[in-house]
């Protein structure tokens, strides 16, 4: 569970205005389907955790980062 707030927390704080706007940022987000991820962490799954996150993740992301950001997912 902190791993996954600490990659959130990073990649948050990355989709703010940054001063590199006119270069290319070319992020991919990996996401383990695997059968592991039924596993609750408290109450809740890790799939739906992670599901979660990448949904805050992806709605943070500024409109004006739109055309120099390249964001890909990867789910195995």
């Amino acid at each position: 569970m902190i791993k996954i707030f600490f990659i959130f927390l990073i990649t948050l704080l990355f989709f703010q205005h940054h001063p590199l706007a006119d270069e290319t940022v070319n992020i991919e987000f990996i996401l383990d389907a695997s059968n592991s991820m039924n596993e609750p962490v408290g109450t809740e799954k890790k799939i739906n955790i992670a599901k979660r996150v990448l949904l805050n993740l992806f709605s943070n992301i500024h409109s004006e980062n739109m055309s120099t950001l390249h964001v890909g997912l990867r789910i195995y």
